[in-house]
């Protein structure tokens, strides 16, 4: 790729984009990026810095497409020195990131809004700004994921409607749990290898996904709270439908696999190394990956097991 491809990306919050092409006006609209400073980690690969149209009332929005150019600041200086200024792929050949669109979209509102206004009005009304309001996200894929910390900074240049007072947003990408334990690790069960999986981050859900293995035969996922850097496996977690509806259970044997109840089970992890994740308090559990009949998009009957591991652990 010899330039930055100028596609246009939006983050949908809760509706369709429509580039209808018929006559509008911008309205009484505003656009800015939602927050000056934008934190991320690193094990978001590809992540969304959120911007925003907004109007004081519904009929002020936009009734036509409304576009704005975004920039990077090359002279943008970190204040701490031993954070790395990303520098922007230009040419598809170096750089710390790339963002996909320089060119940045604000749909038409009749365009995308739904039919019930009661609805509309959830979706787009925001009671903390008082505004009517809709976002769009600017894609940035990482490039190198060496340093610990990270910055550049995203300059508003132009737009065809006001811009407002965020008009610079200072992306911050900085190393914790959630990229530390990613990559490749073996599963362990009763504390011994069992088989090779890899962890990765989930941008959209903001938590893990342990990967395929022979054994589960299913990708499952595993929580992360990022205030209390808490890592945990939720009992009864939606994986995905194929023919019907698969869960991820954590199951006890008494000659019998029986369902638990509703649980978490928190993690205990190497904060220094980040070499092994145990789960205190399975002991004579099972992580089992279950089939269900699909009832309506709701489990129905039990059709079977795909997969399952006896007390996991996870080393490297």
């Amino acid at each position: 790729m010899k330039a930055i491809k100028y596609l246009v990306i939006a983050l949908l919050f809760g509706g369709m984009v429509s580039c209808s092409g018929e006559a509008g006006t911008v309205g009484l609209t505003t656009v800015e990026f939602v927050d000056t400073v934008y934190e991320t980690s690193f094990g978001a690969s590809t992540f969304y810095v959120p911007m925003m149209i907004t109007a004081d009332t519904e009929e002020g929005l936009n009734t036509t497409d409304v576009k704005a150019t975004i920039a990077v600041d090359a002279a943008y200086v970190a204040e701490s020195a031993d954070t790395v200024v990303g520098v922007a792929d230009v040419d598809g050949l170096s750089g710390d990131f790339r963002i996909t669109s320089l060119d940045v979209n604000f749909p038409d509102y009749p365009g995308y809004k739904e039919d019930d206004d009661k609805q509309n009005k959830k979706k787009y009304f925001d009671e903390n700004l008082n505004k009517w309001v809709k976002k769009v996200g600017v894609e940035i894929m990482l490039l190198n994921t060496e340093p610990e910390k990270m910055e550049f900074k995203l300059v508003l240049q132009s737009a065809t409607t006001t811009i407002g007072a965020n008009k610079e947003c200072v992306v911050r990408i900085e190393k914790g749990p959630q990229d530390r334990l990613c990559g490749a690790w073996i599963m362990c069960q009763e504390g011994e290898p069992a088989f090779e999986t890899t962890i990765s981050w989930d941008v959209n859900t903001k938590g893990f996904i342990v990967g395929t293995a022979a054994q589960l035969g299913f990708d499952f996922p595993m929580n992360f709270n990022a205030e209390t850097e808490e890592v945990s496996i939720t009992n009864g977690a939606y994986l995905g439908m194929y023919g019907g509806v698969y869960h991820c259970f954590l199951q006890v044997t008494d000659n019998t696999l029986t369902p638990l109840s509703d649980k978490t089970f928190v993690a205990t992890y190497d904060k220094t190394n980040y070499s092994s994740i145990t789960f205190p308090g399975i002991e004579g559990y099972f992580l089992c990956i279950l089939a269900y009949a699909d009832n309506g998009g709701q489990p129905g009957e039990l059709a079977g097991y795909l997969g399952y591991i006896f007390q996991p652990s996870f080393v490297r």
